[in-house]
């Protein structure tokens, strides 16, 4: 099973990565991503609004494992959220660097203690181009509300560290 995984996570790197060709001067107007995740992948789709400014939605599916930096929840060390919706807004600071504010709903979230609910959350991220693939982090302000909970937790800062995102199409 460790042997599929590593194949179908080198299939996923390789495959866009070399198979496309971008061309870096051409101004994109849509673009679609696949960002790499630890255990999860998320679609990610950007339309741009003005010159520097896009704006997406991305849908992600696996074990999403989202590492807690406070201390203020029942979970001990992080989440794990199974289905994810996001809406976006990304700002080009540079030509390689980019930042992005998003605002996720996780339909099926779970805890390390094995307490599962929703979650709500904002987050920011900051991304690096390097060639065609770009490398960034995201830290989170999240929400959990447990099944039994009639409102939702105070909110949690959280990461889930290293994500790499590939394109797909850009047109």
């Amino acid at each position: 099973m460790k042997k599929l995984m590593l194949i179908l996570l080198l299939f996923t790197f390789t495959s866009p990565v070399v198979g496309q060709e971008i061309d870096s001067v051409k101004t994109t107007n849509n673009q679609i991503d696949l960002d790499v995740h630890f255990l999860a992948l998320e679609g990610t789709y950007k339309a741009r609004v003005s010159e520097k400014i896009f704006l997406g939605f991305s849908f992600s599916g696996g074990p999403l494992f989202i590492f807690l930096l406070s201390k203020n929840f029942t979970g001990d060390g992080g989440l794990v959220e199974w289905v994810r919706l996001k809406g976006l807004l990304d700002y080009e600071l540079t030509k390689r660097i980019h930042t992005s504010l998003g605002f996720s709903y996780s339909i099926i979230t779970e805890n390390f203690n094995g307490y599962s609910g929703k979650s709500i959350g904002v987050e920011i991220g900051f991304f690096y181009q390097i060639e065609k693939i770009e490398l960034g982090v995201e830290s989170s302000i999240v929400f959990f509300k447990g099944e039994n909970s009639k409102e939702f937790q105070s909110g949690i800062i959280s990461t889930p560290l290293l994500i790499i995102k590939i394109p797909l199409n850009r047109w």
